[in-house]
């Protein structure tokens, strides 16, 4: 089906699909598969210190297991994708409009959405209004 179809780890990696690690924090990090070489399997991602940028999925995952987020439904879809991402490479990051989840959810379907953060802001103003509230004495 696809011309790049390495398996790792039990996984087989299609160009264009969507991947994400749970980070020690708690934090998913999220990336887009833009194929393979050399042996590597390679993700596209977006990272504090590097910005939008190509590792290994060695890299991407930092010893931690990967899980399938999307994956894309044609090769030509995949394509698609992965010109998406790529044209993005060098971009910065920012936790508020460009954070990875917001790239990997752009490139699979584009549109930047990050639950993460919606959940992140959600809890933040919930927590804010309970103190609020316990402050009130009400």
């Amino acid at each position: 089906m696809y011309p790049f179809d390495p398996t790792l780890g039990g996984l087989r990696w299609f160009p264009g699909t969507w991947i994400r690690v749970l980070r020690s924090s708690g934090v998913w990090h999220h990336g887009i598969i833009s194929g393979g070489s050399g042996g590597y399997v390679w993700v596209i991602h977006n990272s504090k210190g590097l910005g939008v940028a190509c590792t290994t999925v060695e890299a991407f995952a930092c010893s931690a297991s990967v899980e399938i987020v999307k994956t894309p439904g044609s090769m030509d879809a995949g394509l698609a994708i992965i010109r998406r991402a790529m044209s993005r490479i060098g971009t910065s990051y920012d936790l508020f409009s460009a954070n990875c989840e917001h790239f990997a959810s752009w490139a699979f379907n584009g549109k930047a959405e990050s639950s993460q953060l919606q959940q992140g802001v959600f809890l933040g103003l919930a927590t804010l209004g309970l103190v609020a509230l316990l402050r009130s004495g009400t």
